[in-house]
Order: structure tokens, then sequence, then C-alpha cells
């Protein structure tokens, strides 16, 4: 499921708290940890990817991801 957020606190708790996929302008977020089901925990937690500007970004800290996410989706 894909989820449209404005600001950065939203699109924190939201990828935080359990939606598998924050996008907007076609750039995503997702906290890869919702699609292990529970079976594996990766190292990277969260990935920012985008077909548009070629950039598939894998990050430990969401602060980090939410920033290339909105700095990419404001192109």
């Amino acid at each position: 499921m894909t989820v449209d957020v404005r600001g950065k606190e939203d699109i924190m708790s939201v990828v935080y708290h359990g939606h598998s996929v924050v996008g907007r302008r076609g750039v995503s977020l997702c906290n890869l940890e919702d699609f292990m089901l529970g079976n594996y925990v990766p190292k990277a937690k969260y990935q920012v990817w985008s077909d548009k500007h070629k950039v598939y970004e894998l990050f430990q800290d969401l602060g980090e991801a939410t920033e290339l996410f909105l700095k990419l989706s404001r192109r």
C-alpha cells in the first residue's frame, strides 16, 4: 500500500509504525522489515528508491532515509 503524506515527521511516523511504502512524485521510502515478515531482520532497515532519479539507497537511520526521500521528491 502506498501512502501520500506531507511533512518529515508524518513520513517518519508512517514508515516507522508499519505502512509498507510512502510514495511521492516517483520516489518511494519503505521499511524493509515489513517485507521480511519477521523471518529476517535486514542490516539496512530503510530503502529509498526512484527509477526516475536512478537512486536505490539503503539506510539504517530513518531520518537520513527521509531526508533523501524529501530531497528527491522535491525535484
